[in-house]
């Protein structure tokens, strides 16, 4: 029995086909027409088959998939199957701009309009998840900080090391190393400086990047580019130390080697933020909640290098 199974019109195959990639990669199982039903074989039979087989639906919305007679009949199978929605047998993905009639209005669909492509994994992702939508970490609050003596206008310090905190500390900065001939990304360097490492942006506010991720194969200078962006905040190597006058409260640098665990990566932050690990990492959801918590109370600038070690072992050993 596979996870799901991808509905969508020709038109939309694309999006279809990243749809299920991204499931895949994920570990989910998934049967889409475009990969499984090979030359040969009986489209009837294939097409019963893989919705007998699935356990749910994803129906790619758009105007060509809502005129088309064979997708509804295939949608239509999976709403009979589950008519008030208890199971979430069918789960509609909007793609494209479109309006749902019918008895496909009434179900709640989910949108990759207007989102970058990592927004959309992430929507997607979230969307295919059963239970609750509860985020792991807290909601900051929405209301009116009322001025008493509990709140000033200075940023708060993070309730951790306090000693710490105030030296503004340089973690992990050995394990990077100087960047030897550098040609043709000052252009580059200056544009992340302007848009994110600039003295007056506040992390807090909600038109402000709250994250900066060089994402990209080994070899391609991720590391060296870090290395120039701690540089235009006064680190360097030799001196592996953040000036007083800097607006970030410190910079943690891990470089994860073969053997690497997320264990490894976890206690290492939490040092870094003056928290104390845990004796053992039992629900790693929950220690990612308190790192996101400790980086948001304050400004850091955050360097994992080599990271599919950790996250893709087998492919890093290829």
């Amino acid at each position: 029995m596979k996870d799901f199974f991808i509905s969508y019109n020709r038109h939309d195959k694309a999006w279809a086909e990243w749809i299920a990639w991204v499931l895949e990669e994920n570990g989910y199982t998934v049967t889409i027409q475009a990969w499984d039903f090979r030359p040969g074989g009986n489209f009837a039979v294939d097409m019963d088959r893989a919705i007998k087989h699935s356990e749910r639906t994803i129906a790619v919305l758009s105007e060509t998939y809502l005129e088309s007679a064979y997708a509804e009949a295939e949608w239509i199978r999976a709403f009979i199957n589950d008519p008030n929605g208890q199971k979430h047998k069918l789960l509609p993905v909007k793609v494209k701009p479109c309006e749902p009639e019918g008895l496909l209005q009434g179900i709640v669909y989910e949108s990759l309009l207007d989102k970058s492509e990592a927004e959309a994994e992430d929507a997607l992702l979230k969307a295919v998840q059963k239970g609750r939508a509860k985020p792991e970490v807290k909601p900051s609050y929405p209301g009116k900080t009322r001025a008493d003596k509990r709140v000033t206008q200075e940023k708060r310090a993070f309730p951790g090391n306090q000693e710490a905190a105030a030296s503004k500390p340089v973690v992990g900065l050995e394990q990077l190393q100087e960047v030897g001939v550098w040609v043709g990304r000052d252009e580059l360097v200056q544009r992340l400086q302007r848009e994110f490492l600039a003295p007056n942006h506040d992390p807090k506010n909600a038109n402000s990047p709250k994250v900066l991720a060089l994402i990209g194969q080994g070899g391609i200078g991720k590391s060296s580019l870090a290395v120039k962006l701690l540089e235009a905040v006064g680190v360097t190597m030799q001196s592996a130390t953040l000036a007083a006058s800097s607006p970030y409260d410190g910079v943690m640098c891990f470089k994860a080697q073969e053997g690497s665990s997320f264990d490894e990566i976890a206690v290492f932050l939490l040092r870094a933020l003056g928290l104390e690990p845990p004796e053992s990492i039992q629900q790693p959801k929950q220690i990612i909640g308190h790192i996101i918590q400790g980086l948001q109370q304050g400004r850091y600038l955050l360097v994992l290098d080599n990271l599919e070690s950790v996250l893709h072992p087998a492919r890093a050993a290829e």
